[in-house]
């Protein structure tokens, strides 16, 4: 026999108490959860040293239900709670009542009690776990959320820096449109200006060239102007000019400053 068997003529040897037990119930399972509660009281033994069995008899009176309950030594699944932890889950023995004899199936206290405990450390070793397991991803989870954090700075960051950009590419296209339209507007009210002006001379003129740069608009004439359209042009702001033998031609510019 090793260590941790169970010896089957400790039980075979063991004595049984015997004794009847009337209760309000017909469960076997509920009779046993009785006599476990009072077991200081029904045993004859000492609670702690004690294994019971509980088996029904028939019906009692007052509408009762009797049961024989087994006592016997803790000892007969082994000579200590170590050796016993590991002996049979249940040990059938015969006990006498009333001349009566019934099986009793006794179970072993000591392998439910170490069930317990291996549940017990099972359970704590769950629960360690867990905790563990909750501490390292509320590490992960604060990382993770720095993380976010910080990405989330660069995109808003980044955000600002493309509104910033858009709006200044936008300006810029609107202040060329702008541009674009007043340089236009202003060539077409300096030719309109030109040609007010040359039609104030009260005369048909016949043009040569007409060219606008830079805000001046220079015209030639086809004939030499005579003194009369001379002075018209000269009074409105325009320099006015004849060949006169110098190659310059016959020539009106009208600068910027005469169409204000």
């Amino acid at each position: 026999m090793s260590l941790f068997e169970a010896d089957d003529s400790a039980g075979r040897e063991a004595e049984v108490f015997v004794r009847p037990l009337d209760l309000p119930t017909g469960s076997l399972k509920a009779a046993r959860e009785a006599v476990g509660l009072q077991l200081d009281i029904l045993s004859p033994l000492p609670a702690e040293q004690t294994a019971f069995a509980v088996e029904p008899v028939g019906p009692a009176e007052g509408g009762q239900t009797r049961f024989a309950v087994a006592f016997a030594s803790r000892t007969i699944f082994g000579p200590t709670a170590t050796i016993a932890a590991h002996g049979p889950a249940f040990l059938d023995l015969p006990g006498e009542l009333d001349g009566e004899t019934y099986d009793f199936r006794f179970e072993n206290p000591w392998r439910r009690s170490a069930a317990r405990s291996d549940r017990r450390q099972t359970l704590e070793l769950v629960c360690a776990f867990g905790l563990a397991l909750v501490l390292v991803l509320g590490a992960a989870s604060l990382r993770l959320g720095q993380s976010v954090e910080r990405a989330q700075a660069r995109l808003e960051a980044t955000q600002d820096l493309v509104r910033f950009t858009s709006r200044q590419v936008r300006l810029q296209g609107d202040a060329q449109r702008v541009w674009r339209t007043a340089a236009g507007q202003r060539h077409a009210m300096m030719v309109d200006c030109a040609f007010d002006t040359l039609a104030a001379t009260g005369s048909e003129v016949v043009l040569t060239d007409l060219s606008a740069a830079d805000g001046q608009v220079m015209a030639g004439f086809s004939q030499p102007m005579t003194p009369e359209q001379l002075a018209i042009l000269t009074g409105k702001g325009a320099r006015a000019s004849n060949d006169d033998g110098n190659g310059a031609g016959n020539r009106v510019i009208l600068d910027p400053e005469a169409c204000q």
